[in-house]
């Protein structure tokens, strides 16, 4: 009886310790980025107050503005803007300054003076809100071809009324035709026109796996434990893809009912994702503090993966 439970007791020991050496690994693998340089990436420059228009005088089309129209360093667009720019408050999260645009306006963008490389997978990161009236944020990872914008990544995001961090990805394992150009980023207030989003703190993240695709170190469907959990008022969550396929990720009450759909059955490439949520449930009301469920569901090459993990928000 002996050697039963120390046998058991011993294989018990072995899983937690491959466990923790696999949540180690994963997250050595998450953190091994390299961050690509951004121009004015908060918006602080040039810091001279309020300004409409990104590409200096004439680039603002409102007749009655007779404030500031300096360069934005780093950032235009392809038309003169009507209420679009940046200025101070309006919950900044790295210096002074946000941006702000207008649904009416033409897009935002940078292109960057980093060529896109094989075996790079890209993440785009922002802080981001509703000022006023803003649904959507629209987020375009891109690649310059010839004096061309050719999108490789494009998602929608609902929007808060406090600054949420929201990602966008993509690999040039999905993307090779990108390997050689510039990358370039671009954000678009894709909502009514007298609505305003604004964002700051604008990150561009390289987790290069430096392999090709038949070489790639993701191999297997893994959902990662929220960080932080306890959380308040936001909670990240990781999940790994063996291949590119289609994934729904949804949060639920202790009931089974579903609160939030976090990625609604989204086609989305092989390798990390990362997400965020805000105790926020589908219309936009805080949920009340206790333990919730979230469960992802991809399939991928015709098979089905699920997963499901318990976190705890704190009010």
């Amino acid at each position: 009886m002996k050697k039963v439970f120390y046998t058991f007791c011993t294989q018990r020991n072995k899983k937690i310790f491959w466990g923790i050496l696999w949540i180690a690994l994963f997250s050595v693998l998450l953190n091994a980025q390299t961050p690509i340089e951004i121009i004015n990436p908060s918006f602080e420059l040039p810091g001279t107050g309020k300004i409409k228009g990104w590409d200096g005088p004439g680039s603002c089309s409102d007749p009655a503005w007779t404030g500031s129209t300096d360069d934005i360093p780093g950032w235009t667009s392809d038309e003169p803007v009507w209420d679009s720019g940046v200025e101070t408050g309006w919950g900044p999260t790295d210096g002074e300054y946000t941006a702000f645009l207008m649904g009416n306006d033409t897009s935002v963008y940078q292109i960057t003076d980093y060529v896109i490389q094989e075996g790079d997978q890209i993440e785009l990161v922002v802080d981001a809100k509703n000022n006023w009236n803003a649904m959507v944020l629209e987020m375009i990872l891109f690649y310059e071809k010839n004096g061309n914008r050719m999108p490789v990544a494009i998602e929608d995001f609902e929007l808060t009324s406090t600054m949420t961090e929201y990602s966008l990805t993509f690999s040039t394992n999905e993307h090779p035709e990108s390997i050689g150009h510039k990358l370039g980023i671009e954000f678009d207030n894709v909502g009514d026109s007298a609505s305003w989003v604004g964002m700051d703190n604008v990150r561009l993240l390289n987790y290069k796996t430096g392999v090709s695709e038949k070489q790639k170190i993701v191999k297997e469907f893994y959902l990662a434990q929220n960080y932080p959990n306890p959380f308040n008022p936001q909670t990240e969550i990781h999940y790994q893809l063996p291949g590119s396929g289609i994934v729904q990720l949804a949060i639920y009450d202790l009931l089974g009912k579903k609160v939030r759909t976090l990625v609604d059955w989204e086609t989305q490439s092989c390798g990390l994702h990362r997400i965020c949520w805000n105790g926020m449930d589908d219309s936009g009301k805080e949920v009340p503090g206790g333990v919730y469920f979230y469960r992802i569901q991809a399939r991928i090459s015709g098979q089905v993966f699920t997963e499901i993990k318990k976190m705890v928000l704190v009010r």
